[in-house]
């Protein structure tokens, strides 16, 4: 996917070069990463299970928990769906990052399995280019860019069937994050459920009733921010 509305080619082996990122093979494990770069696994067999960041460029730690607000949302439709994303990696102009890339006009690229279940890898531009001071972008465009990555797991090209699946896929979104499945860092739902809790039902004081009143209006206000920007940049 391009900025600037012009979408980008789903990536292959033989682009890898041509667009100045270098992708890895289908079928291989990925290799150890270059110093100044993280990296964390999950057990888990669906849903996103490695993330690679660079350590080294400016507000690394905001760039990583950009990067895991990104795996939190997505990974509810990737396990609804039974699909899995071996490795959500951090792109950049620089070397710095787990993957490369020349062209600042790229904002992600994907590289399918072929299994219509799986990517290889999705790379996302987290950060504006160097000359721009290398500043972080915002969620709300870093999610469309993975919505878009997701949709080239099964259709590679952009055609009608790739923009509907597209679609159904933020329509899932809204509707597993209305209903609590996207969870925050901490494991609890962002928007919608509740902690289990006597007090969560029956507060023990006025002023815990009015806090907790507060606590989901600003939850609804959350979701209301969310949808509305997604449904800005359409």
């Amino acid at each position: 996917r391009e900025f600037g509305g012009r979408p980008a080619l789903s990536a292959s082996r033989e682009q890898a070069g041509v667009h100045g990122w270098v992708a890895a093979r289908p079928g291989r494990s990925v290799a150890p990463r270059r110093s100044g770069m993280a990296s964390s696994a999950s057990s888990s067999t669906h849903g996103v299970l490695q993330v690679d960041h660079a350590t080294a460029l400016p507000e690394a730690d905001r760039a990583r928990a950009l990067l895991d607000d990104v795996r939190r949302h997505a990974e509810p439709v990737l396990r609804a769906r039974g699909w899995r994303v071996r490795r959500l990696a951090e792109l950049c102009c620089c070397k710095a990052a787990p993957e490369s890339g020349k062209s600042a006009n790229v904002a992600g690229w994907c590289l399918p399995a072929g299994d219509g279940q799986t990517a290889q890898t999705i790379a996302l531009r987290l950060r504006k280019p160097k000359g721009g001071g290398h500043g972080l972008l915002p969620f709300e465009s870093l999610f469309e860019t993975m919505l878009h990555e997701m949709a080239h797991i099964v259709h590679s090209r952009h055609s009608p069937a790739f923009f509907e699946l597209m679609d159904e896929l933020r329509v899932e979104w809204e509707g597993l994050l209305a209903k609590g499945h996207v969870l925050d860092a901490a494991g609890f739902p962002l928007i919608g459920g509740s902690r289990v809790t006597f007090t969560a039902h029956n507060p023990t004081s006025t002023e815990q009733g009015r806090a907790l009143t507060v606590a989901a209006a600003e939850r609804r206000a959350a979701l209301g921010r969310l949808v509305g920007a997604r449904g800005a940049d359409e």
